[in-house]
């Protein structure tokens, strides 16, 4: 299985508890992701009211 799978935040906490995964070892995958933070798109949501809950 590839490193990326294997530390993704989703199943990591399983493999750390299986002694796959040390907490070491992630923290220094985490540390070397790159900081993407300036690729990101500023985006606006609209929700719609439920009307049901609008009646209580």
């Amino acid at each position: 299985m590839n490193l990326e799978k294997m530390y993704d935040i989703r199943v990591v906490e399983k493999y750390m508890k299986r002694g796959l995964v040390s907490q070491k070892d992630y923290d220094a995958f985490i540390a070397g992701l790159p900081d993407v933070a300036e690729e990101g798109l500023e985006m606006e949501t609209k929700l719609k009211s439920n009307e049901s809950e609008e009646e209580e």
